[in-house]
């Protein structure tokens, strides 16, 4: 679920009733607001291994990265801030977007083909996520799925949601045989 569905979800829950416009605006900008606070203070936030070293090393190489997340576009940088990530990220497809995951990366891949002046093809790219439904956005697009076991799901989970590859962890050479626009999933 994106952001604002969990918004929207959680207004109804407790308050009873779907909220208005100006009920949800007012929610999304209490989250935003609270947000910084929280992330800087987690004992749980962590950079998973590898990270940092792919990121590095796919940038200096010349390679065009996105981020692709269900979280609006907002909180998507307030985390990627507090991990010092967010320099790596020229664009990207956000809850904010589409309430559809196929959606905000279909919108990714229309902002890196506008920084690069012309069309990205979704089978020049590589779309990295931890999660089935990141592998269903990668093939609702077009794009190779490249699963990676460092959430809630196991490789075997990850093949069988249909992964094209699947990594342990991104300290494991990404499948890089040409060049690829690598849109990693955040949350």
């Amino acid at each position: 679920m994106t952001e604002p569905d969990i918004g929207r979800l959680t207004f109804r829950k407790y308050i009873g009733h779907d909220p208005s416009r100006e009920e949800l605006a007012a929610v999304m900008a209490s989250r935003l607001r609270y947000l910084p606070k929280l992330v800087a203070e987690s004992k749980a936030f962590r950079v998973l291994p590898g990270v940092e070293e792919t990121l590095e090393r796919l940038s200096t190489a010349g390679y065009l990265l996105g981020i692709t997340t269900g979280g609006m576009e907002a909180a998507a940088h307030i985390k990627l801030a507090r991990a010092n990530l967010n320099h790596y990220f020229c664009f990207g497809g956000y809850g904010s977007d589409s309430a559809d995951r196929v959606g905000l990366t279909r919108r990714a891949l229309e902002r890196a083909s506008t920084l690069l002046g012309e069309p990205l093809e979704p089978q020049e790219t590589l779309v990295i996520g931890d999660t089935p439904h990141d592998v269903e956005a990668a093939h609702g697009v077009g794009a190779p799925a490249v699963g990676v076991a460092t959430g809630h799901f196991d490789k075997a989970e990850l093949g069988k949601a249909g992964a094209d590859y699947v990594l342990g962890t991104l300290e494991e050479e990404l499948p890089l045989g040409r060049r690829w626009s690598a849109s990693p999933r955040g949350g």
